[in-house]
């Protein structure tokens, strides 16, 4: 019975030590031209589905490249 006692105790050390209290947040960076409506939308969803803060980074320009032509004409996804 100690044995369980002394493994529960080490768990709840471990849950209480691997809490942190820092605050992830998700980054939303529309391009130039973007529906305003759109993006609250967007932003909207993400902190509703993730429980997470969202903040809306200022607009950009489309970068060059981004649109291709190779199968049928679309423009890439950017990941950062």
């Amino acid at each position: 019975m100690r044995i369980h006692q002394n493994i529960l105790a080490l768990l709840i050390a471990v849950v209480i030590c691997s809490c942190s209290h820092k605050t992830s947040k998700i980054g939303v960076q529309p391009f130039i031209g973007v529906d305003p409506i759109a993006v609250e939308t967007i932003k909207s969803a993400l902190a509703d589905v993730y429980w997470i803060e969202v903040v809306v980074l200022p607009e950009i320009e489309m970068p060059d490249g981004s649109f291709i032509n190779v199968k049928s004409p679309r423009y890439r996804t950017i990941i950062r």
